[in-house]
Formats: C-alpha cells, sequence, structure tokens
C-alpha cells in the first residue's frame, strides 16, 4: 500500500505540476485575435464584412489583428484608430472587382495610432490593375490626415493608382508616418506619392514596375496646393527600378514664398532602369511669386541606366529652397539616347522665367559612361536669360566616358561650375 501511496503521490504532483503549462497553452492570448474568428473566410467569397468587423472590435478592445495564411476578397477595407494588424507569411489581401474610381484597398484616413506588419515579400495587398483602364485614383494603401502609422513588411501591388498615397486628411497633412521594409510594384500611377505630410521615414523600400498613366515615378513628392506641407520628410536606403516615369522627383512647383519651409533628405538610394531620370526636380513658379523656402539633400546616391539624365533641375528658381546632391553616382545615363544635350546631369529652364535660376549644389560627383551615349557630364542652360546664382557643380570625383569630356554652360565650355 505504501508503495501506491507514494506512486500516487508523484503522480498526482507530475500533473499538477504541469496543469499551468498545459492550461496556458489552451487559454487564447487576450492582447490578440484572430480574423477567422469573425466569419468563415478566406474561402473565394466576399470576405469584407468579416474583416471589417474584426478590425472594429480589435480597435476597440486593443487587440491585434492577426490574419492567417490565405487569400481574402474585400472591398474597401477602413482602418480604425489604435488599429495594430499583424499578417502572417503567405496572406494575400485582394481586391474584388468593381472598385470605383475613388475607392481604395486600404483607407487609413483622419485616425491616429495604426501598426501593419508582415513578412516582407510574403505578406501582399493586391488589386486588379488589368481591370482599371480609366482614372488613377484606386490606391492600394491611402493614408490620409493620420498620424502614427507604421507599415512594415507588405506589398502594395496592382493597383489602379498609386502604391502608397501620403496625403492631407482634415488637418491638412498626415504626420509621423513610417514605411518600413516594403515593396510597391505595378502600380498604374506611383509606386509612393507625399502630398502633404511631417515626419515621414521611408526605409528600406522598393518602387517597381510603375505603368499606367503618367507620371508613373517610382516616387513623386508632389503637393497639390501651397498651404501643404513637406517636412521633416526621410527617404534612406530604398529603390526606384524599371518605372516608366523617374525614380525620384520633387515637384514642388505648386508651393510658393508663403508656403511651410520644406525639408527633405534622401540617402543611399538607388534609380535603375528606369524610362525617365533618375532624380528630377522643378520648383518655380508661374509669374512674380517666388518659390517655396527650405532644403532639399540627396546624399551617397546613384543612378543607373536610367533613359534621361541621372539628375536634372528644371526650372529651379534660386530664390526657392536649396537643391544639394553630394556623392551622387551616375551610370550609363541617357539610355534612350533623346536628351537634348547627350548629358549625364543637367541643370535648365526654357524662356519665360523671372527669377534667376540657382541654389543647386553639386559635390563629390561621380558619372561612368560604358555605353556611349554621353557627349558631356553636365550642362547648365538657361534659355530665359534672367541669370544664374549659387549654382556649383564643384570636386567631382571620377568623370569618365563622355565623348566631348566637358561640361557646358550656356554653350560654352566649362570643367567646374561656381557661381556665387
Amino acid at each position: 500500500m505504501a508503495f501506491w501511496r507514494n506512486a500516487l503521490f508523484i503522480f498526482s504532483a507530475v500533473f499538477i505540476t504541469q496543469l499551468p503549462e498545459l492550461s496556458a497553452r489552451a487559454m487564447p492570448n487576450p492582447s490578440s485575435v484572430v480574423v477567422t474568428s469573425f466569419g468563415t473566410v478566406g474561402q473565394g467569397a466576399d470576405d469584407t464584412g468579416a474583416f471589417q468587423a474584426a478590425l472594429n472590435r480589435a480597435a476597440t478592445k486593443a487587440q491585434t489583428l492577426e490574419i492567417p495564411a490565405g487569400t481574402y476578397n474585400v472591398r474597401p477595407l477602413y482602418i480604425p484608430a489604435n488599429s495594430s494588424v499583424l499578417l502572417d507569411a503567405g496572406v494575400v489581401i485582394q481586391a474584388l472587382p468593381g472598385y470605383r474610381k475613388t475607392d481604395r484597398l486600404v483607407n487609413i484616413s483622419d485616425v491616429q495610432n495604426v501598426s501593419i506588419s508582415g513578412t516582407p515579400g510574403q505578406s501582399i495587398f493586391r488589386m486588379l490593375k488589368s481591370d482599371y483602364t480609366t482614372g488613377e485614383f484606386r490606391h492600394c494603401l491611402a493614408i490620409e490626415g493620420a498620424t502614427n502609422v507604421t507599415i512594415n513588411g507588405i506589398q502594395c501591388n496592382d493597383s489602379g493608382g498609386d502604391g502608397v498615397y501620403i496625403g492631407e486628411g482634415r488637418q491638412g497633412y498626415s504626420a509621423n508616418i513610417k514605411l518600413l521594409d516594403s515593396e510597391f510594384d505595378n502600380n498604374r500611377r506611383q509606386g509612393l506619392s507625399i502630398i502633404s505630410a511631417k515626419n515621414v521615414l521611408v526605409s528600406n523600400c522598393r518602387f517597381t514596375n510603375t505603368t499606367g498613366t503618367a507620371p508613373s515615378d517610382g516616387i513623386d513628392i508632389e503637393p497639390n496646393q501651397a498651404s501643404d506641407f513637406l517636412q521633416e520628410i526621410l527617404i534612406d536606403n530604398s529603390r526606384s527600378i524599371g518605372n516608366e516615369g523617374s525614380g525620384l522627383v520633387f515637384g514642388i512647383e505648386r508651393l510658393n514664398a508663403g508656403s511651410p519651409p520644406v525639408s527633405i533628405t534622401v540617402s543611399n538610394f538607388r534609380s535603375e532602369r528606369n524610362k525617365g531620370s533618375g532624380f528630377y526636380a522643378s520648383n518655380e513658379q508661374d509669374g512674380a511669386k517666388y518659390s517655396v523656402p527650405g532644403t532639399i539633400l540627396v546624399t551617397d546616391s546613384i543612378s543607373i541606366s536610367d533613359g534621361k539624365y541621372g539628375a536634372i533641375a528644371s526650372y529651379w528658381e534660386a530664390g526657392g529652397a536649396s537643391l544639394t546632391f553630394q556623392n551622387l553616382t551616375v551610370v550609363n545615363a541617357n539610355g534612350s539616347k533623346n536628351n537634348v544635350d547627350n548629358a549625364a546631369i543637367t541643370v535648365k529652364r526654357g524662356g519665360g522665367a523671372t527669377h534667376p535660376m540657382g541654389n543647386i549644389h553639386f559635390s563629390g560627383t561621380s558619372v561612368f559612361d560604358t555605353a556611349g551615349n554621353l557627349d558631356f557630364y553636365f550642362t547648365v542652360h538657361d534659355w530665359s536669360r534672367v541669370g544664374i546664382t549659387q549654382l556649383q557643380f564643384l570636386d567631382p570625383r571620377k568623370l569618365m566616358g563622355a565623348k566631348r569630356g566637358i561640361g557646358l554652360l550656356n554653350g560654352l565650355p566649362a570643367l567646374t561650375v561656381n557661381i556665387k
């Protein structure tokens, strides 16, 4: 009997010791909820109702909404404030047919504290680009007037507009936005549009194969109106590849001297095989108004085999923001062989300007041409003849391959430019 009593005691002790572990495994994590708890989804039907209910309930309960691997068909989704969404590897959230011209797949509008995370390359939002033969606003991801938004490790592909759009909303701008480790492929208008925003970080992202309607850039920083903001924008370690337009555009001509000053920094950016230019910048106002003040800095970046210029400042007004390229490398520019001057880098404008051109600075530039596309490394053309000031092309690191091997300043040879 003693033996059985001791054996029973040992068994009971082991069982009781293991009970908490077994119980913990059986209990759901109160900090998260799975979308499948809200209905049958991922079976080929319309999953919008279950998805939206899950998003709303998880945000209200301060829970993370987990999306298990599978394909889910949805109409536009609206992300509530205080949302945390986790997409497992193997998730595809697919737009249903019938999106109207202004419908967006994922809407983050006038809300705060949103996080959408996935596994890079394996967590995908996808639209039906082949259905969208008109329009340019069917964005895959629209962030408008939102604050504290982090997007990490997703893809947004095949939209009828932009892969991701960051714009005004009710407060006039979006703020504290992070795009991390994500890809935006085969979108119709842009890979990324930044319209009005404060404190934006774009890091380790790819913008590829944009085509369908102009301008089809990888990234287009282009305000809609003079009251828009472009402040503390940082684009780091990212790429634009194979887009129909340019790799990275600063199209800030809708801002003026009364607009909030701009502050944009681009570092370690790679523009490759885009049909437009690697970097395109324009700021000049029509008429007598002066352009927006501020700073734009591009550092340690590269243009490879872009169709037009490696970098171009077109109608860049000296009285506005400074435009600076430090340690820019341009390889085999003018791939289309259609540049008017067959140059790698140009500062130029046509007629009709009212203010001096300039406040543009190149230092530590390298240009390589192994394809026989270049006559000149850089050119400066001011057909308005109003004047040029604060223009520098100094201290090039390496210049190799241009047939004529020099630059041009209004048609005259120039090895360097330093106009103060």
